[in-house]
């Protein structure tokens, strides 16, 4: 062995750190709910999905005291027969804001007055919420149909 190699094994006590060995390493700490987040299917996926197939379909709202039929959908967005028989089309956008909006927010949560803020339609805010809480299995309705949060975890 070279003898500056052995003297500074032995007398430098930096040079070689014997003490991590056999101990588990330590994990970089991770945040469970960006990882499931990143494992989210994307709005044009979730739309595909769950929301296209509802043509032709009848939806409660406002837990049971309403009910719409849906007309049609397409990409450009869904159209209903409100309560009031009044044909209501709801642009796509406004349920990709609601899923992006809570797949953005920390708590995985979005608001009906968050979508009403942004959507300026009360009824608009109401059939998003009722579509993604009912027909999406990893979103869920909060506090009678007050906005929707991503299920973080199974139950």
């Amino acid at each position: 062995m070279n003898e500056k190699l052995f003297e500074r094994l032995f007398n430098d006590p930096d040079f070689l750190d014997l003490s991590g060995i056999g101990k588990k390493p330590i994990a970089p700490p991770c945040n469970k709910v960006e990882i499931y987040k990143k494992r989210l299917p994307s709005f044009e996926d979730i739309w595909n999905r769950y929301v296209k197939p509802l043509e032709g379909k009848r939806i409660i709202l406002n837990n049971g005291e309403d009910c719409n039929e849906i007309l049609s959908v397409d990409n450009l967005g869904l159209t209903r027969i409100s309560r009031n028989h009044r044909e209501s089309p709801t642009p796509k956008a406004a349920y990709e804001y609601a899923y992006t909006s809570m797949v953005n927010n920390p708590k995985g949560k979005v608001s009906r007055e968050d979508i009403l803020n942004e959507y300026k339609s009360d009824l608009c805010s109401s059939i998003v919420v009722a579509v993604l809480g009912q027909y999406v299995p990893f979103i869920e309705t909060i506090e009678v149909a007050k906005g929707l949060r991503l299920l973080l975890k199974r139950k």
